[in-house]
């Protein structure tokens, strides 16, 4: 074969590929469901929820973020299951997950019984979730580019095959915008806390629209001999045991808080929150540098220095109130007290525009037959 037929072959087998590759892309895209968010509307009611009303059980130092070694270290984790387990034994924690990008191993947990759990996301832009009590992986994701409708038909696909769904670190990359957080629904928890990002403001925008999704740590550590990524970033939940069935109660109730330290060592924990009448206090098992109490749109509505308790005054313009705890070093980020109506904290629904999702789909089909028409017109003619 001439050198000339030989370029001309791998040229169209290449474009061959292209096009097979957009196509695939394309159908992806253009089924994609668009959504009617409904408009965003602060907490309400005349009663609070407290999340830590009776703390009568135990506490339990928990990571649902670290990877091992997996897909032939692709994704760039250092460290065996066994290695990891060790690691986090000799620093106190009780339970460990190991959440390996699109994989499932729930034998390789620690101090749980079987929970399966992964990252879920492929896409470009570092838009992940952090699936717990998966059922099985989910491999629907928008590798490109993410609008708000594609965020959304993520989430919602994720949750129908798990009990649990975490937006991984939303400000790496900007995987999820601070708009998105004013609109986004059907997740359970924000993890605010990662060794690569702090996410407080995407968690307070979200809280300031109403969203009732609670707070998250974990380190998303790939090395476990990195001190910086490991041991500094985890979540602490009140749970009867540690049997899966109680430990999913209690995130689900919001009974848990994200700390940040170094050696996973707690140098505070919180003792308890109350409410009475109108004055929320919080009080820690020792006394901290400084508590803050922090509402709507983030705003700090005060702050207690050098004492083991702090109290604040709920006004009626007061949607939600949640407590940052600082001592030594070490940080407590507190999941909020929530106006309610006293009977079920709100739940966000999204519905399907039917009209708008199928002129989106008759659009993108006829523009990849246009493409294909005109690829084979353009074959033909050479």
């Amino acid at each position: 074969m001439k050198l000339g037929k030989f370029i001309k072959l791998i040229g169209i087998v290449f474009g061959a590929i292209i096009l097979v590759l957009l196509l695939i892309v394309g159908v992806r895209y253009a089924f994609c469901p668009i959504y009617h968010f409904p408009e965003p509307q602060p907490f309400s009611g005349d009663q609070w929820y407290n999340p830590y009303a009776n703390l009568n059980h135990q506490w339990f130092q928990a990571n649902f973020h670290v990877h091992s070694k997996i897909w032939l270290g692709l994704t760039d984790g250092r460290n065996s299951a066994g290695e990891i387990h060790q690691h986090y034994r000799s620093l106190g924690y009780d339970i460990i997950c190991i959440s390996d990008y699109q994989y499932i191993n729930a034998e390789r947990n620690m101090g749980i019984e079987r929970f399966p759990v992964y990252e879920h996301g492929f896409n470009i832009g570092k838009t992940h979730q952090i699936v717990l009590g998966a059922r099985q992986v989910d491999w629907l994701d928008y590798f490109f580019w993410q609008n708000r409708n594609h965020k959304q038909h993520v989430i919602n696909t994720l949750k129908k095959h798990a009990d649990f769904v975490i937006l991984a670190h939303p400000l790496l990359n900007n995987g999820y915008t601070l708009e998105d957080m004013k609109w986004l629904t059907g997740y359970d928890a924000v993890e605010v806390l990662n060794h690569f990002r702090f996410s407080i403001e995407y968690w307070d925008q979200a809280l300031s629209a109403g969203k009732a999704v609670w707070v998250f740590g974990g380190d998303d550590s790939h090395n476990i001999s990195y001190r910086s990524e490991t041991g500094v970033n985890w979540t602490m939940i009140h749970a009867r045991s540690s049997k899966r069935i109680h430990i999913l109660k209690a995130l689900r109730k919001g009974r848990h808080y994200a700390a940040a330290g170094y050696g996973g060592v707690n140098l505070n924990r919180l003792k308890s929150v109350e409410i009475e009448g109108n004055i929320l206090k919080v009080t820690c098992e020792s006394p901290a540098d400084q508590i803050r109490f922090i509402g709507q749109g983030g705003q700090v509505r005060k702050e207690v220095k050098n004492s083991p308790e702090a109290v604040i005054k709920l006004q009626s313009h007061d949607t939600y109130i949640r407590a940052e705890i600082f001592s030594h070093g070490s940080k407590l980020y507190l999941n909020p007290v929530i106006r309610y109506d006293g009977k079920s904290l709100p739940v966000g629904k999204v519905e399907i525009d039917l009209t708008a999702t199928w002129i989106q789909r008759v659009l993108v089909i006829l523009f990849l037959a246009l493409l294909v028409y005109a690829t084979v017109r353009l074959k033909r003619k050479n």
